[in-house]
């Protein structure tokens, strides 16, 4: 008995231990969407948006494609727009017209007021586009689209991934405004390793549209039940014809902790195209995916891409230790990284 009741007392704290383990691991996930967003609580079950939409009118937003995967953002013309907020994004000579969300959504409000977003980043994406005359930017989780408008303000061709349709559909409202259809390509899905597959999209507790992550379609806490297509960023970038013309990009990565799937579905890209810079939000990775990370620094360094941090105008090369890396990480080519951004 005595036996037992220690193998019990054992068992008992075995999962005690467990309990603790997956308990942390589920803070160090709302950690990742609180420190960007600047949230106490992960998701919401809530909706956040008074105006939404059925699955069937979102999915006459996308142009006709014999992939059924794709959805290439055509129109919004048939699409309630009386939640579009109009801003301004300011560039070096001027104002590019923006839509936004309303005031609770803090990038939202952050553009509005100061009529910029991330300034240092889109700097550094600006600079990097001027030092590779002709390249194209893929701007992979472009949230309401500041890179890209940026990007395209400045003659390039663009493509813009993101999996929420409420930001999709923003930014493209935002391309027609500038007459900057010819140029840039908004799209509405969500990376994944299995083509036209479906998930949803949740939302942090006070909505802000830039903490979003996907979650399974039972999950109690999804904030809207649209389904997002899945597809490979092969399928996206190079099997639908992006980029005519273009030799070289520059890409931007922004995932909340799904970084990892532009390596997983995009090996034809870097085969395709010249890519002498990646900008790579990297906290996710690092604190969620600290497993697979090595395999995602040896992919890039096979493509001759080293970790930098930004300082100043200048990179920086990072040591090996990957989990001291800041939030953001610039993948550049040795040749790239010697230039003053």
């Amino acid at each position: 008995m005595l036996q037992k009741l220690r193998m019990l007392k054992n068992q008992q704290t075995l999962w005690r231990v467990i309990f603790v383990a997956l308990t942390a691991i589920a803070l160090l996930g709302a950690y990742i969407y609180s420190r960007k967003s600047g949230f106490k609580q992960p998701y919401s079950s809530k909706k956040c948006f008074r105006v939404t939409f059925t699955q069937e009118m979102l999915g006459k937003i996308c142009a006709p494609n014999p992939n059924p995967a794709i959805c290439r953002i055509a129109t919004i013309a048939h699409l309630d727009q009386s939640e579009f907020k109009t801003a301004r994004l300011r560039h070096p000579t001027g104002y590019i017209t923006m839509m936004v969300h309303p005031s609770w959504d803090l990038i939202s409000q952050a553009i509005i007021s100061n009529n910029v977003w991330e300034s240092e980043q889109t700097n550094f994406i600006r600079s990097a586009l001027e030092l590779l005359p002709g390249a194209g930017l893929l701007d992979v989780g472009s949230q309401l689209g500041a890179y890209s408008l940026h990007a395209a303000q400045m003659g390039r061709q663009v493509v813009a991934i993101d999996a929420f349709y409420q930001n999709s559909i923003r930014l493209f409202a935002s391309v027609t405004a500038n007459g900057f259809q010819e140029r840039v390509r908004v799209y509405w899905n969500a990376l994944g390793l299995k083509s036209n597959d479906k998930m949803n999209i949740a939302l942090p507790s006070t909505c802000n549209t830039g903490g979003g992550g996907p979650m399974n379609k039972g999950d109690t806490r999804i904030s809207d039940f649209i389904d997002v297509r899945t597809a490979s960023l092969d399928e996206i970038v190079v099997a639908d014809g992006c980029f005519s013309g273009v030799s070289e990009l520059v890409v931007k990565v922004d995932m909340e902790s799904h970084e990892w799937l532009v390596k997983a579905t995009g090996a034809e890209v870097f085969k395709r195209f010249k890519v002498s810079v990646i900008m790579m939000e990297w906290e996710g990775t690092k604190v969620l995916h600290s497993d697979i990370a090595p395999g995602i620094i040896e992919f890039y360094k096979s493509l001759g891409l080293l970790p930098h941090n930004l300082v100043g105008t200048r990179l920086v090369q990072l040591g090996e230790d990957f989990k001291s890396w800041p939030w953001d990480v610039f993948w550049a080519t040795k040749e790239f990284a010697a230039k003053k951004v």
